[in-house]
Parts: structure tokens; C-alpha cells; sequence
């Protein structure tokens, strides 16, 4: 049967992916090279395992509009303005300058400025996936380099809504000119962002918010992605890329108050759409055609690397930054990225590039991927010699995390706050998140039992964890997570049952049993345990 043939060949691939994704790991690679290597393997062009089209095209499709609405989850305006102007003139500077520099040059051969729009939007791009990973493994995140690179990232990620909107309009219009059928385009995507908007800012948001009432947390996930599905089948019909509509309806939903646990419940599912993703992306590399064609690929990776990386040098010197930083952020954003796919699809959809162009680019992709671990780790040792730097050790900012605002935070919090710490609270119910907000303290609203939550809230860097949820399974998971990331701060721990206490223990975090006056101790033992004054009126802590 044809189900059972296209459920074969896609366990095939995924356990293959799996399998060279490990390898590219050991291999201190990012995964995304194992998974694009599986893909080829098995392909078309490759040991033609995978022999159903629908196997392919499903898997492009659906790993496509997973991965994009996960990338507009983590993308945040809010986090985009915090870079400030200097990173935002980078960003903006490299976008442009790339994106011109090669649109001139391939238009100038090819005369065909559709064709030209594709290159350049996808050489312009880089890879949010795996640099991110990559600065986020080698401790770079808050340093200049980071900020800079993922600071243009994130703009990039906008540069993508007007490449595939302007990709769809040209593909309509047969002489690549303003014409009716654009305008349609371009009436039907404004048409399609403001109804995307509203569904995200507020519908969604209202639907997670009665959801977030109910038992089960997994109902709230379920339907994002029913929404998801709605919004790339109505983006579909409009004419659209199903792939714009899930990045814009993942990162409008960014914004919401529930963003943080949506991000954490899909965390765990997020590296099989990378895996489906790139899987599928090197499915459509045609193996033989590379061979035939070795110096022409050779010379355009050359001719479309060093372009990239003059103008991304140009633009964050005219940005301002120093010659030794500016070069090795040109480095770490060199590479193409997973929206170079998805200009490359959109492009060979809509009918402006043809197959040996799209071939090109995506072995080009493929190549400045496998290149990109050790480019950028290279980049990031030749600032700290030229700086005599090391990677800067995570300073403590002295705020203290109260995972739970039920009566003993509340307790907790209260006195924390009274005694000039900041107070950053973690509970799952949006009401009482709404509630330590008036308070005057930080809140995120997320399941604590998820490290993506307590990482959020700034667990690695927090003077102290309080834990004042009743579960006591799910506090001693929570007090597990902390453990692993706080060096020498005090972790404390309601703890209902006798029973759990040998556990946390064993954790080496304080364990509060005393459920009457609950909050008033684990606030003493808080004071007591950051060296600031108990007020009298709190019971006074016991040696432990």
C-alpha cells in the first residue's frame, strides 16, 4: 500500500538523520549537516530510498511550516529594539549592501530580475538555526560578536515577510512588471497580514488564555498548531506561501504572554522539524548534477562568500564597529541560512528560477552550513587574541526567582521585595502572574518543570530559587533544574511530604517542611541565606 510505503520511507529518513546527526555532533558539526547529508543519501540522486514524490513534498511542506512558526515563537520585537542602534544600523546595513550588491550582478548576467531577487534575498540570508546554537554552545551569546550577529539575525528574519511577498508578486506577472495580478498579490498578502495580526494579538492569546483553565497544558499547543495549519491552508489558497504565514503567525503570537511555555512545550519537538526541514532540503540535491557541474558551484561559492563577507565588513564599519570585531562578525554571518531554502521553494513555485539555478544555490546552502562551526569558532579565537579576552564568565545579578505565587510566594515574594531584592516570579496561572505583576515584580507566565522557563527567568544568573509549589514531584524537578545550573547560591524548597526531603537533600538545597508558616520560613531562610537582616515578626532560621 502507498501509506505504508511513504510511512516506511520517512521512519528511513528520520532514523538516518538521527543517526549522521550524532556523527556531524561528534564531529564537533551542527547537527543541520547530518540531517542535509541523509537527505541526499536517500534522495532523488542519491540511493533513491526514498522513491514516493509524496514523501518529499510532504516532508518540505510540513517541516517548512513547523520550523518556521517555531523561528516566529523565538523571534521578539521587544528583543529586536534591545540591541540598540548601533547593532539595528548593522543588521540593516548588511541586508541592504548584500542584497544590492548581488542583485546588480546577477541581473547584469541573466537579465532577469525575478531570478535576481531570489539570489540575492537568499545570499543576503544567514542561519538563524545554527549560528544561534553554535554562539549559544561556545558561551558568545552576550558578547559583542553575539549581539551583533544575532541582532542581524533577527532582522533578517523580517527581511524575509517582503523577499516572498515580492517573489509571489513577480511570479505573477509574467513581464516581472507592476501590473494588476501584483497589486492582487500584494492587496491579498496586506489582506492576509492584518487578519494574521489580529488572530495572533488577540484571538489565539484569548483561546490560550481559556485553555490555560483546563488540566491538561498540551490542549494550549494543539491549538497553535490547529492555527497553523488553518493560516498556511489559508495562505495557500490565497495565492501565498504557506510559509510566510506560519513565521507572521508565530511571531504575532511571540508577543503574548503565553510565547514562553508555547516555546517550551514545543522545545522538544523542535529538532525534529529542524531535522524534517533540512532532511527534506537535501532531498532536492541532485548528486550527479553536482559532479558535472563542480567548478561552476566551486566559483560561485567563492564569488557569493567573499561578497557576503565584504559587505557585511562594510556595513558594520559604517555601523561603527572596530576593525577587529567587524570581520569576524562578516564571518559568523557568511553563510546561507534555512530561509535560502525557503526562497529557493518560493522562487521555483512561483516561476522565476529555473532548476539549475535553484541546484546552485542549494548546494551552495548546504556548503557554507558545513563550513559555518568551525568559520565562526576560528572568528571567535581571533577576537580573543587580538582582545587578550576570554569568554566572559556570567556575572550574578542578585535577582531572586519565586517559582509559584499561591499564598507562600506571595509570602515570599513580599518580604524579598521589602528587603530591595528583585523579584522575578514563575507560575503557570496567568491570573497570578497578572497579580505578582502589580506587585512590582518580574513574572513569566510557564510551567517551572521546563528548564526553557527557569533559563528564561534567569535561573543561571538569580542570586537564590525559592520553590513554593505544592507538588512535591514537581517542586524536586524544579529544584533538579536549578541545581545543575547555580554554583554555590541557595536554593530553597517547600517540601509537603517527609519523603522528599532526603531527595532534596541529596541536591543540596534547603528543604522547608513546616506547612502552617510555610512562607514566613522559606522568606527567613531567603534572608538569612543572602546575608540580609530577618525582620522581626519572621520565625528565625534553623542551622541546616
Amino acid at each position: 500500500m502507498l501509506a505504508d510505503s511513504v510511512l516506511l520511507e520517512m521512519g528511513v529518513l528520520l532514523a538516518l538523520a538521527a543517526f549522521l546527526g550524532v556523527v556531524a555532533q561528534r564531529l564537533r558539526q551542527h547537527p543541520v549537516l547530518g540531517y542535509l547529508l541523509a537527505g541526499m543519501l536517500l534522495g532523488p540522486s542519491g540511493l533513491h530510498t526514498v522513491r514516493q514524490p509524496e514523501v518529499v513534498a510532504i516532508a518540505s511542506e510540513t517541516g517548512t511550516a513547523l520550523l518556521l512558526f517555531v523561528l516566529g515563537l523565538e523571534f521578539s520585537w521587544s528583543r529586536l529594539r534591545s540591541f540598540g542602534g548601533r547593532v539595528l544600523r548593522l543588521g540593516l546595513g548588511q541586508i541592504l549592501l548584500t542584497f544590492a550588491v548581488v542583485w546588480l550582478a546577477v541581473w547584469a548576467v541573466t537579465q532577469r530580475p525575478g531570478l535576481a531577487l531570489v539570489w540575492a534575498g537568499a545570499i543576503a540570508l544567514s542561519s538563524t538555526a545554527t549560528v544561534g546554537k553554535i554562539l549559544e554552545q561556545e558561551r558568545r551569546l552576550d558578547s559583542p560578536i553575539g549581539r551583533a550577529t544575532i541582532g542581524t539575525l533577527l532582522l533578517q528574519d523580517v527581511a524575509v515577510i517582503p523577499l516572498l511577498l515580492a517573489i509571489s508578486a513577480l511570479g505573477s506577472s509574467p513581464t516581472s512588471q507592476i501590473s494588476p495580478s501584483v497589486l492582487g498579490v500584494l492587496g491579498r498578502a496586506a489582506l492576509f497580514a492584518i487578519t494574521t495580526w489580529a488572530l495572533g494579538k488577540h484571538l489565539l492569546p484569548w483561546g490560550l488564555h481559556w485553555l490555560s483553565g483546563r488540566e491538561r497544558r498540551e490542549l494550549q499547543v494543539i491549538f497553535g498548531f490547529a492555527f497553523l495549519g488553518l493560516a498556511s491552508w489559508a495562505a495557500h489558497a490565497l495565492g501565498l506561501s504557506p510559509a510566510l504565514a506560519a513565521f507572521l503567525l508565530g511571531a504575532f503570537l511571540g508577543e503574548s504572554e503565553y510565547a514562553v511555555q508555547l516555546r517550551a512545550d514545543v522545545a522538544g519537538v523542535k529538532e525534529v522539524f529542524l531535522c524534517v526541514f533540512f532532511a527534506s532540503a537535501g532531498m532536492y540535491v541532485d548528486v550527479t548534477w553536482l559532479a558535472t557541474h563542480l567548478p561552476l558551484v566551486a566559483s560561485v561559492a567563492v564569488l557569493a562568500v567573499g561578497t557576503k563577507v565584504l559587505t557585511t565588513w562594510a556595513a558594520a564599519r559604517l555601523a561603527g564597529w572596530h576593525p577587529h570585531l567587524a570581520f569576524p562578525i562578516a564571518i559568523s554571518l557568511a553563510q546561507l541560512g534555512e530561509f535560502s531554502f525557503v526562497l529557493v521553494r518560493q522562487g521555483i513555485a512561483s516561476g522565476v528560477m529555473d532548476a539549475s539555478s535553484a541546484q546552485v544555490l542549494v548546494i551552495l546552502t548546504v556548503f557554507t552550513l558545513a563550513l559555518t562551526p568551525l568559520a565562526l569558532r576560528l572568528a571567535c579565537k581571533r577576537v580573543d587574541f587580538r582582545s587578550g579576552e576570554k569568554t566572559p564568565k556570567v556575572s550574578k545579578k542578585g535577582h531572586v526567582v519565586v517559582v509559584g505565587f499561591g499564598p507562600a510566594g506571595q509570602t515570599v515574594a513580599a518580604h524579598a521585595q521589602n528587603a530591595g531584592l528583585e523579584v522575578t516570579v514563575v507560575d503557570l496561572s496567568p491570573k497570578l502572574a497578572r497579580e505578582a505583576r502589580a506587585t512590582g515584580a518580574a513574572t513569566l507566565v510557564g510551567d517551572a518543570t521546563h528548564w526553557e522557563i527557569l533559563e528564561k527567568a534567569g535561573v543561571p544568573e538569580a542570586a537564590a530559587v525559592v520553590v513554593t509549589i505544592p507538588d512535591d514531584r514537581d517542586a524536586l524537578r524544579v529544584a533538579q533544574l536549578a541545581a545543575r545550573a547555580m554554583k554555590n547560591a541557595p536554593i530553597l524548597v517547600r517540601a509537603r511530604h517527609q519523603a522528599t526531603v532526603p531527595s532534596l537533600e541529596k541536591l543540596g538545597v534547603v528543604p522547608v517542611g513546616e506547612e502552617s508558616l510555610v512562607g514566613e520560613v522559606l522568606a527567613a531562610k531567603l534572608l538569612d541565606a543572602l546575608g540580609t537582616e530577618v525582620p522581626q515578626g519572621l520565625p528565625t532560621p534553623r542551622p541546616t
